[in-house]
This record gives C-alpha cells, sequence and structure tokens, in this order.
C-alpha cells in the first residue's frame, strides 16, 4: 500500500509541468495527476485526473476491435497512461517516447509493478528523433504536442514515415487543423477524419483541442492488416467530416468552393442522409461544416 501511494505522489509532482517549446509549463489545475488510467497493478481514477486516457481512446475509435494484435508508438507520452489504458484493449506492443525522465521512470514503475511486458518506454526528445530509429507502427498517437515541438513541419513528416495504418492527432488550442489534415494528406495518407474537439479535459475552458484521425487503405509493409479504414466500416461521431484522399483530391477542392459543394456525379449519403457526396476520381469526400449539412 506503501508503494501505491508513493507512486501517486510522484505522479501528482510529475504532473505539475511539462516541457514546451521554450521553457516550461506549468498547468493551472493543482492536486491532479495529468490523466486517468487503469492497470491490474496501478490505476489512477478518472476523479483525481486532468484528463482521461478511456475517454481520449473512444473519441479516436480505438476499441479492441481496432487495436487488438497492433503496434502502437505514442509520442509525448507523459507517465504512460495512453499506452496503459490500451493494453486493457489488448494491443501486442506499445512505445512510448517522453521528453520527462522522471516521467519516463514512472512510466517503467507501473510498468513493473503490472507486469506489461509489452510496453516499452524511453526518455527522447521528439524534436531530434529518427524515424529510422522508431519504426513503423501500426498505430501512432501524437496528443497535443505540435505547439511544443520546434517544427511542426518535421513533427508532422516523422508522422508519415511512423504511421503504417492509423494516425490520431490532437492539436493544441489554436492550432489550424485543417491545414495539418491537408498537409498529412501530402505526405502520404489516404484519408483524414475531423473529430471535432476534446470533452475529457478537467477544465471545460481546455476542451478545445482538435482531433484529427488519418489512415492509410493500403498497408505499409511492416504493420498489420488494419480493420475498419475503409471509409464504409469507419466509426465516427455523427459531427465528424470524414475526407479521403485520391490523385485528385486535392485539385478538387477548388471545384468543391466554386461549386457551392455540390458537384457532378454526387449520390445520396448513406451515413448523412439528405446530403451529397462527389465522386472524385474514385474517392468521395464528405460535405465541409456549413456546406449542406456537417457542422463541427
Amino acid at each position: 500500500m506503501q508503494k501505491i501511494d508513493d507512486l501517486m505522489e510522484r505522479l501528482l509532482e510529475s504532473s505539475r509541468s511539462f516541457r514546451k517549446r521554450s521553457g516550461r509549463h506549468v498547468l493551472r489545475t493543482e492536486d491532479v495527476v495529468y490523466c486517468a488510467f487503469s492497470t491490474p497493478g496501478f490505476s489512477v481514477p478518472r476523479a483525481l485526473a486532468q484528463r482521461d486516457a478511456a475517454r481520449r481512446l473512444t473519441r479516436f475509435g480505438l476499441d479492441r476491435s481496432q487495436v487488438a494484435g497492433r503496434t502502437v508508438l505514442d509520442l509525448g507520452c507523459n507517465a504512460g497512461a495512453m499506452l496503459f489504458e490500451l493494453t486493457n484493449r489488448g494491443v501486442l506492443s506499445g512505445r512510448g517516447i517522453e521528453f520527462d525522465l522522471d516521467k519516463v521512470e514512472l512510466a517503467r514503475e507501473i510498468s513493473r509493478l503490472s507486469q506489461l511486458t509489452q510496453l516499452q518506454f524511453e526518455q527522447g526528445d521528439i524534436d531530434r528523433v529518427d524515424a529510422a530509429d522508431l519504426g513503423l507502427f501500426d498505430v501512432v498517437l501524437a496528443l497535443a504536442i505540435e505547439s511544443h515541438v520546434l517544427d511542426q513541419n518535421r513533427l508532422l513528416a516523422l508522422l508519415a514515415e511512423v504511421t503504417g495504418q492509423v494516425l490520431c492527432f490532437e492539436g493544441n488550442a489554436g492550432c489550424d487543423i485543417r491545414e495539418i489534415g491537408t498537409t498529412l494528406l501530402k505526405l502520404g495518407f489516404d484519408g483524414i477524419e475531423y473529430l471535432g474537439t476534446c470533452d475529457d479535459d478537467l477544465r471545460a475552458a481546455n476542451n478545445r483541442r482538435p482531433l484529427l484521425k488519418a489512415w492509410r487503405t493500403r498497408r505499409r509493409s511492416g504493420s498489420r492488416p488494419f480493420p475498419g479504414v475503409s471509409l464504409p466500416s469507419m466509426q465516427s461521431q455523427s459531427a465528424a467530416e470524414v475526407v479521403t484522399h485520391a490523385a485528385m483530391a486535392l485539385r478538387a477542392e477548388a471545384a468543391m468552393e466554386t461549386s457551392g459543394c455540390a458537384m457532378p456525379g454526387a449520390s445520396a449519403s448513406p451515413r448523412f442522409p439528405g446530403s451529397k457526396l462527389p465522386n472524385i476520381g474514385g474517392a468521395w469526400r464528405w460535405p465541409v461544416a456549413g456546406c449542406n449539412g456537417i457542422d463541427e
């Protein structure tokens, strides 16, 4: 029991601040652990945490059917909450990279306590880490780190290199999530799903970080076949917007804008009755917010 109490105290202390682009960011919320999670040997209850790992996974649609038997990378993993929660959903292995050594040591200790041998935590600088050293992962998490890196373009290029199938991206408040989505398409992702903003932060004012899910429809060498990446089976929230990419998709943006989102060959949407889906070179684009339907 003393060991558990000591771990909680150290988590509370470690959660007080984290590295940002220059210096340290000190959390306004006091006396809470950064993120709630559950493992067989140690758990942080939701009432004692600023954020909720289980809810964050649910928002990205990462249930057991999506992640069981998959490899996961979490860049900027803090004390490991997201990977800990993913072990409850059957991941094959997980690797977390975190700048703060005290958070890495806590994550390792919790892993040992719960015998989560499939997880690995390392101290590392995302601004310096190399894609070749990381390798390829079925699922990649990049949550609320984009405004804390020195070079956002380098980060996005890194994410494109290490993602085998699905990328779950949370921006910081104020980031241009549409621009990020467009950049990811240019970097080789086949589809983007915009999921609105987070809703798990204890401070309601913080629930404005935009969420994005990017995927590849074709499996990259070294990644496992991934269920649910084809458009008809995407499990998105009703307010989400999905964009799939084909060779003509980016060029079709201008046509979408000038045509008021109604393009020749549009057909009724099976997911949003009454909306129209333009056929773009064999791919589909769901109507953007403010154009005949979906409002994030």
